[in-house]
């Protein structure tokens, strides 16, 4: 677990995406274009706001099982968003949040951006298991960073989404640390993708199915467990979801559209929005607490509105 200085931080990060060779060193036979895809946004925080970097959800666990935690400056019983990282289950990681830390922090928030081990190396159910456990470290942890564990938000973009969704559904894996998923106070996803494993192979782009068979297998039975439309009825109440996404009657709208429906009819409360402005599907995450951005406003709206 180490303390970064935040300056010090952004302008490394702002070093490394302003170097010519920082999307092809990353490998050197990869096409340009697939390469500028992993470039990411510098991280933006408030010049008060601390930082621990790198902290273990998980005793001598993986490399990949830790965090960041982006705390306001003097945070006390504080809001937490458990920031979980999109890229299809197989790539991406921690650093994906751009201005999310000053977006949050600004508002009294903290962020805990986590990272979880990827396909192929592991694949369903084992990243959720580590979103679990995450969110437990959280929960038994977070007030001594100035953290209210009983106002946890757990927040996906894309592949995180779905893992958002899931461990707020799925109650197994909250259930292994002794929480249930009606402890958390709300759920954010952001241009959801996977909701309905099966139908995403079946009506999604072939890259969209090769990477759910490649994290799911291709036995209907564990893709449909890997669902989180197949866990929304449960013996606990859900939490409240805010539910965001780009363009009509996409996939990924018509998943989020059904999704919701199905928690309003188990009594749960959902939110669709649509966002109309000209952004991509990662430009949505990206552009968090940037100038102009009205997507960041109305999450912070939710998180106040559903704070206990």
């Amino acid at each position: 677990m180490r303390l970064i200085p935040l300056i010090a931080l952004s302008f490394v990060v702002c070093c490394l995406i302003a170097s010519p060779c920082s999307a092809t060193c990353q490998n050197a036979k990869e096409p340009a274009a697939a390469a500028a895809e992993e470039v990411k946004p510098p991280i933006v925080t408030l010049p008060d706001s601390v930082l621990m970097k790198d902290v273990a959800y998980i005793t001598d666990g993986d490399p990949l099982q830790k965090m960041d935690i982006y705390a306001p400056k003097e945070a006390k019983n504080a809001p937490v968003v458990v920031f979980i990282h999109g890229g299809g289950w197989n790539k991406r990681d921690k650093d994906e949040v751009s201005s999310q830390p000053k977006l949050f922090n600004a508002a009294g928030i903290i962020v805990v951006s986590i990272n979880y081990r990827l396909v192929p190396a592991v694949t369903h159910p084992e990243n959720v298991r580590d979103v679990a456990a995450a969110v437990a470290w959280i929960s038994k942890n977070i007030s001594k960073h100035g953290g209210d564990p009983g106002q946890i938000f757990v927040m996906g973009h894309s592949a995180g989404s779905h893992l958002a969704a899931l461990v707020a559904t799925d109650d197994r894996y909250l259930a292994a640390h002794g929480l249930h998923r009606n402890q958390l106070a709300g759920v954010i996803t952001l241009d959801g993708s996977a909701f309905d494993i099966p139908d995403r192979v079946r009506n999604g782009s072939e890259t969209i199915a090769e990477n759910c068979r490649r994290a799911f297998g291709t036995d209907e039975k564990v893709q449909q467990d890997g669902s989180p439309v197949t866990h929304v009825r449960g013996e606990t109440s859900l939490p409240p979801f805010l539910m965001v996404y780009l363009k009509t009657d996409s996939l990924n709208h018509k998943q989020t559209q059904r999704f919701a429906e199905l928690v309003q009819a188990a009594a749960g409360k959902a939110r669709v929005v649509h966002i109309t402005e000209e952004k991509t599907h990662q430009s949505l995450c990206d552009d968090l607490g940037t100038d102009h951005d009205t997507t960041g406003p109305m999450l912070i709206e939710f998180i106040r509105s559903g704070a206990r």
